[in-house]
């Protein structure tokens, strides 16, 4: 007989500090740039200075191949206004606190180091490297939580059908355009590599 884990409604101590600090950092990478306003500070977190790309390899993120690999990671801690911001702190709050009282720490910071990469890359280098915000990371933190739902339902990870409906509408309405200038590469890219992540192994 299998037991189904579940999602308890108090959590233990160690399930949010990384999680939080993650949010935390966000905050602080944000107002220290004052939503954009910053340029020089800005430039130093984004995946490139250079505002365009060439089609070649060899050519593109060339302070990353210098060795300033934290710009792999810097640009998800961006935010350009106060919505923008609390929208993906939530989210992120949500669903990384879930994954972590299922997931031992290391596999969920793993997890955030992949799906943040595998968001920021493509973005920058299909569309440029301005761009910032959490959110392509929030969307691969969906695809794994609802993958693992409909894969593993004994595992215990739990998405309301309000919240699935939601967060699938508002990034149709995002690849639409109906809501302004959004990374939809970041949201896409880390949305598909979630949901590839979400296999039994992960989630033990």
């Amino acid at each position: 007989t299998t037991v189904r884990r579940q999602w308890p409604m108090r959590y233990t101590i160690g399930v949010v500090p990384l999680t939080f600090g993650v949010i935390v950092l966000c905050g602080m990478a944000t107002f220290a740039t004052r939503f954009g306003e910053n340029a020089g500070l800005v430039e130093a977190l984004t995946l490139s200075r250079w505002q365009t790309t060439s089609g070649w390899i060899k050519k593109l993120l060339p302070e990353i191949r210098q060795g300033e690999v934290w710009r792999l990671i810097t640009p998800c801690l961006l935010h350009l206004d106060p919505l923008h911001l609390v929208g993906n702190a939530l989210w992120f709050y949500i669903l990384g606190r879930m994954m972590r009282f299922h997931l031992v720490r290391w596999r969920y910071g793993l997890i955030l180091v992949l799906v943040c990469v595998a968001a920021n890359c493509p973005d920058g280098l299909l569309v440029g490297p301005a761009f910032g915000g959490l959110s392509g990371v929030v969307c691969g933190l969906f695809g794994f939580v609802w993958c693992q739902t409909q894969i593993r339902p004994e595992a215990g990870y739990q998405l309301s059908t309000e919240s699935v409906v939601f967060f699938l509408g508002w990034n149709l309405l995002c690849l639409l355009g109906a809501v302004g200038n959004i990374a939809n590469t970041a949201h896409v890219s880390g949305l598909v590599l979630g949901s590839l992540l979400a296999v039994p192994r992960w989630g033990a």
